[in-house]
C-alpha cells in the first residue's frame, strides 16, 4: 500500500492513507499478539520481524514518491508503472 500512496495522487492517496493506518494498526495489534504469545521466538528473530513490520510502509512510500517525482503524471509510461505497482500491492 505504500507503494501504491506513493504514485498516487489527489483523493486517492487520502483515501489509501486511510486504508493504510487501518491495516497497519490491526496488523501490528496481530503481530504484538503473536509476538507476546511466546512462539518461541529468539529475541533477534523478535526484533527482525518488528522492524520490517515498522519501516515496510514507509520504504514502499519513499520508493512511490521517488517514481512519482521522476515521471510525467501525465505519461503512459507513468500510468504503467502506477497500475503496475497496485497489481503487485494487491498481489497480482
Amino acid at each position: 500500500v505504500g507503494l501504491a500512496i506513493g504514485v498516487s495522487d489527489g483523493d486517492v492517496v487520502k483515501a489509501l492513507l486511510v486504508a493504510l493506518v487501518f491495516h497497519q494498526f490491526f496488523e501490528g495489534i496481530a503481530l504484538g499478539a503473536r509476538l507476546a504469545d511466546n512462539l518461541s521466538f529468539s529475541i533477534a528473530k523478535e526484533v527482525t520481524l518488528v522492524m520490517i513490520f515498522t519501516i515496510s510502509a514507509p520504504f514502499g512510500m519513499a520508493i512511490g514518491t521517488g517514481l512519482g517525482y521522476t515521471m510525467n503524471p501525465n505519461s503512459a509510461d507513468f500510468l504503467f508503472v502506477q497500475g503496475f505497482i497496485d497489481a503487485i500491492c494487491a498481489g497480482f
